[in-house]
C-alpha cells in the first residue's frame, strides 16, 4: 500500500521541522509528503523551499497558498493535491503539531492489511506531550468488533492523524472548505462511517504538541483569540445535525449551542458578551448553513 502523507501548516515552523522529520523516519516509508503552507508569515516557505531543492527522491509536493485558508480548507486542498498530483492509494492526514512515531504509519498501514483494505478511516491513538490522551475519537456502540486485531470501531475522529483510502475520497468526496476550522473532521468522519466502518488503531501512535491540554481547555477559560472558532464550532455541529441526524438531535443541538452561550457568559471572566455571541450567532447561523460537497473528477486516460 502507497501512502501520501498531508500536513496543514501555519506559522509553526519549528513543530512542522518536526513533523516532517516524524514523517521522513517512519519505518514503513511514505511515498509522499504533501505540505499545504496555509500563507505562512514566518520563514516557513523558505524552510519548504530549501526541503524541495533537496528532494531527491520527489518525495516532496508543496503547495503554497496565497492565503490563509483556514484547516478545513486545507484539508480540503491537500487531499485534491493527493488525488490529482500522486497515484498512491491512501492519505494520511495531519496539522503540522502532530508528531508521528516510527512506526504510526506501519501501524496504520498494517491494520488497513487486517481488515483487507474495507474502512472507511483509521485513527491513531493521540497523546499529549505527557502522555494523556486528547483529540478522543467517538467510539461505536459495537466498539468490540474487530478487537482480537487491537482495532476499535469508531464513528468519528479528529484530523490529527486519520488514514482514508484514495477510493473512499472518490465515493465520499472531500472535507467541506467552507466550516474554516472545528467540526470539518468531525462532519467528515461521520459521513464515511455511517457507510463504512471505521477503526482506531491502538499501535499506531502520535504526539499531538498543542500549546496546552486541550482536554482542560473549555469554552469559559479559552484564549480570546480562539473565541470566533466557537462559533463556527456551533454553526457546524448544527449542520451535521442536520445532515446526518433526527429532528430532535437538530432541536438538541440548537439547545446545547443556547446553554452554552448563556453559560459561558455566566461563567467566563474575560470576554462575556464576545463568547456569549459565539454560541448564540453560530447556532442560528447553522439552521440556515448548507454547503456543498465536493467530488473529484476522474481522469481520463
Amino acid at each position: 500500500m502507497k501512502t501520501s502523507a498531508v500536513v496543514v501548516t501555519y506559522n509553526r515552523l519549528s513543530l512542522l521541522k518536526e513533523c516532517v522529520n516524524g514523517l521522513k523516519q517512519q519505518t514503513d516509508p511514505l511515498a509522499h509528503i504533501i505540505i499545504i503552507n496555509n500563507a505562512s508569515t514566518d520563514d516557513t516557505a523558505v524552510y519548504l523551499k530549501e526541503l524541495k531543492k533537496n528532494d531527491n527522491k520527489n518525495q516532496f509536493i508543496i503547495y503554497n497558498s496565497s492565503k490563509n485558508l483556514g484547516g478545513a480548507a486545507g484539508f480540503n486542498q491537500g487531499m485534491k493535491v493527493f488525488v490529482e498530483k500522486t497515484d498512491d492509494d491512501c492519505v494520511w492526514i495531519m496539522d503540522d503539531d502532530t508528531i508521528p512515531h516510527r512506526t504510526s504509519h506501519s501501524a496504520l498501514s498494517s491494520a488497513a492489511d487486517a481488515l483487507d483494505n474495507k474502512f472507511g478511516f483509521l485513527c491513531s491513538d493521540v497523546r499529549w506531550t505527557n502522555g494523556a490522551p486528547v483529540n478522543t475519537p467517538k467510539v461505536a456502540p459495537e466498539w468490540h468488533k474487530q478487537i482480537d486485531k487491537n482495532l476499535v470501531k469508531v464513528e468519528q475522529a479528529t484530523f490529527v492523524s486519520v488514514l482514508i483510502s484514495r477510493k473512499n475520497i472518490f465515493k465520499y468526496g472531500y472535507p467541506i472548505s467552507e466550516f474554516v476550522i472545528w467540526g470539518d473532521d468531525t462532519e467528515y468522519t461521520t459521513r464515511l462511517s455511517r457507510e463504512e466502518e471505521c477503526y482506531f488503531v491502538n499501535d499506531s501512535v502520535v504526539t499531538h504538541k498543542t500549546a496546552t491540554y486541550l482536554a482542560g481547555t473549555t469554552f469559559a477559560n479559552d484564549d480570546p483569540n480562539r473565541i470566533s472558532r466557537y462559533e463556527y464550532m456551533y454553526r457546524n455541529l448544527m449542520y451535521i445535525a442536520k445532515k446526518y441526524y433526527t429532528r430532535k438531535k437538530v432541536a438538541l443541538q440548537f439547545s446545547i449551542g443556547m446553554y452554552a452561550g448563556i453559560n459561558v457568559f455566566l461563567k467566563a471572566k474575560t470576554f462575556r458578551m464576545k463568547r456569549l455571541n459565539a454560541a448564540i450567532l453560530g447556532s442560528i447561523k447553522g439552521i440556515f448553513f448548507n454547503p456543498k460537497i465536493e467530488f473529484p473528477v476522474k481522469r481520463t486516460k
